[in-house]
């Protein structure tokens, strides 16, 4: 299916602070990004903006980095183990336009020293308010829910139900990976395997999750890309799983997560490890 072929290889590490504040109705947590080695796709130090585009993507980036910061008190189901919402809402709010704020204003020292190379006046901070300020209040729904989706990455083990010493599979709905595009709110048909064995100091587990190709292949159709000699079994997304567990604090201790993503043209795999230190 690959026509010419760009390998690229991105390493992204971070790490958090997760901690159980509250066991009554939901679990709520405290829940923070301290550090990152995540960086801009566009370079700071020598920027090339190739369009308007390119600068709101620039600035989008780097408040999102900013806004990780915050700490998070997110409200998680018992009986699901998925984060689902924010109970400190209003000072997220508040932490999110203040960091708007400085993010524009950095934006505009970076095109101030591009506009200071080419010997072009500078831009007015107050013009790049009107420009970035509402794009910036748009992006912060989707910055927030991208970091309740994170701890939801983070405590995904809790939200399976793992048969000991042996496996059991289900047909279940899923939120589709970022390289489907899929519209909001559409999910795919999957099947997902479980299995585990126990230790007397550890459970281990995993989980095996294949997408419907026919599904991806139908909604690919319906969304008018080109599927000219491609057949539904030339597609493939799978997600595959390990977890390990303490049995004495039942506190996840490891986990490592592969998918694979083979579409037209396009072939992606990530892996993503997590290690739980007390």
């Amino acid at each position: 299916m690959l026509y010419d072929t760009v390998a690229s290889k991105v390493d992204v590490v971070s790490d958090f602070r997760i901690k159980v504040v509250d066991t009554v109705e939901n679990y709520t947590l405290q829940y923070t990004q301290t550090k990152t080695n995540f960086k801009p796709a566009i370079d700071e130090e020598h920027p090339v903006f190739k369009s308007a585009n390119d600068i709101t993507l620039f600035g989008l980036q780097k408040l999102e980095h900013k806004i990780s910061s915050f700490e998070y008190a997110v409200l998680v189901k018992k009986q699901t183990g998925l984060a689902f919402e924010l109970s400190n809402q209003d000072e997220y709010k508040i932490f999110a336009d203040s960091m708007a704020l400085i993010t524009v204003a950095e934006v505009q020292g970076v095109l101030n020293k591009l506009a200071a190379r080419a010997g072009q006046s500078e831009v007015a901070l107050e013009k790049m308010q009107r420009i970035l300020l509402p794009q910036f209040e748009a992006a912060q729904p989707q910055m927030l829910q991208a970091a309740m989706n994170t701890l939801n990455l983070l405590l995904r083990a809790y939200s399976y139900e793992f048969p000991l010493d042996k496996s059991s599979s289900e047909k279940i709905m899923v939120d589709p990976v970022r390289e489907l595009e899929a519209e909001e709110g559409v999910q795919y048909p999957a099947t997902i395997t479980l299995k585990s064995s126990k230790s007397k100091k550890e459970l281990s587990g995993s989980s095996n999750l294949y997408y419907d190709n026919f599904f991806i292949y139908e909604q690919m159709r319906l969304q008018g890309l080109y599927l000219e000699n491609i057949k539904a079994a030339d597609l493939s997304v799978v997600e595959n799983a390990d977890f390990v567990f303490d049995t004495k604090s039942s506190w996840i201790k490891t986990f490592e997560s592969y998918s694979n993503v083979e579409l037209p043209r396009l072939k992606t795999m990530n892996r993503t490890t997590v290690t739980f230190n007390k």
